[in-house]
């Protein structure tokens, strides 16, 4: 338990939910590329593109960002969750750091000198 109270006050959950949600994002972006190079080449025209007709660019592109959707999801949905979670852990880090504030200016306050008294 204390070791991922330690990764949340560090900030390392929320960092790495959003690092992983930039992977996720480049892994599905090449994914896509891929998909569409390989459609291409299976359609024959992989090593020329001189008979490429518009309509065949828009279903080669259809075939590519089929799976687009769904990488935004899961970028959008991971980087949402790394900034909630530091947005939470920041709150909670200013609430403590108040507290000791006020407990630092309470004691103060409690040990006022009287005359004679040294500090």
């Amino acid at each position: 338990m204390n070791t991922l109270t330690n990764l949340l006050k560090d900030h390392q959950i929320g960092t790495w939910c959003k690092r992983a949600a930039w992977i996720i994002l480049a892994v599905g972006l090449l994914e896509i590329a891929l998909n569409i190079y390989n459609v291409s080449r299976q359609f024959g025209y992989g090593s020329s593109f001189v008979n490429v007709t518009p309509g065949l660019v828009a279903q080669l592109v259809g075939y590519g960002i089929a799976v687009l959707p769904s990488i935004l999801f899961y970028f959008f949905i991971l980087y949402a969750a790394g900034a909630l979670v530091d947005h939470v852990v920041a709150g909670t880090e200013e609430e403590s750091y108040v507290d000791e504030e006020e407990e630092n200016d309470d004691m103060a306050e409690d040990e006022e000198v009287t005359p004679g008294q040294m500090r």
